[in-house]
């Protein structure tokens, strides 16, 4: 018992003793910084810790903003390339039509599509030309690829046309190489049929077929499709053919009015 009391004492007596030397030597005893310098240390070391294990995730999210940017650029190009053939595809068209208007000696004007009316049982489409344009009734209406239809009716700033397809519409045409006549009648739907061909004339598959002008309406020449059926009748005189135009009503853009032969 009394030799622990004497440890203890001279450990009280040894602490003084220490700071009074260590103060004489080294100067004021600084517990602040002993204390603190080990705390920046580990704040240190946490913020390392921190940093490394935000790193990545930074990284990742930085990446996805610059992956989200380039979509975003890739879009605008893309929208950019479509206007540039859209622009393209439409100064060739326009080319088309001056070339087609100086060799053509009953051309009356190009006229866009402005409205498209197909159904069933009646095709029509609106174009943006009438009779301040020189557009009568019953005008031919054609692409460069051939006949669309004719003038149905005539406003002062536009007109209807009656599409060939439609079913009340008929044109007088003739085969290009047997030169029989026929008439081309609409069906309601893309194609046409040709009709009144006698079952003995021979029709080949992909022959052209142009107008006659005998209907006095379309002028003659003008290219309107080829043959893409042929039925002989055994209960008729006649055959069954069918014939796609050359001008699809569904995608017709421009049109060229031209009048009567």
């Amino acid at each position: 018992m009394l030799r622990k009391r004497l440890s203890l004492y001279l450990f009280f007596i040894t602490i003084p003793v220490f700071l009074m030397t260590y103060e004489s030597v080294k100067g004021p005893f600084n517990t602040h910084f002993y204390i603190s310098y080990p705390l920046f240390y580990i704040n240190e070391a946490f913020s390392s810790l921190k940093y490394y294990i935000k790193k990545p995730f930074v990284a990742i999210f930085l990446l996805n903003s610059e992956n989200a940017q380039l979509k975003e650029e890739l879009i605008k190009l893309k929208i950019r390339e479509q206007q540039v053939n859209e622009a393209l595809e439409e100064n060739r068209r326009l080319r088309n039509f001056i070339s087609f208007r100086y060799n053509t000696s009953n051309y009356i004007t190009n006229a866009k599509v402005i409205a498209k009316g197909p159904g069933a049982w009646s095709q029509l489409i609106t174009l943006d030309k009438g009779k301040i344009d020189g557009v009568e009734k019953d005008m031919a209406v054609r692409t460069i690829n051939g006949l669309v239809g004719k003038i149905f009716s005539v406003y002062r700033n536009h007109s209807m046309t009656l599409l060939l397809t439609d079913i009340n519409s008929s044109a007088a045409v003739r085969l290009s190489e047997s030169r029989i006549e026929g008439i081309l009648s609409g069906t309601g739907s893309v194609a046409t049929a040709l009709k009144y061909i006698p079952n003995n004339v021979e029709v080949s598959l992909g022959e052209i077929l142009i107008t006659s002008g005998l209907d006095e309406i379309f002028p003659s020449g003008i290219p309107v499709g080829k043959i893409m059926s042929v039925e002989k009748s055994t209960t008729s005189l006649f055959q069954t053919i069918e014939v796609e135009p050359f001008s699809n009503p569904l995608t017709i853009e421009e049109a060229i009015i031209v009048g009567h032969n």
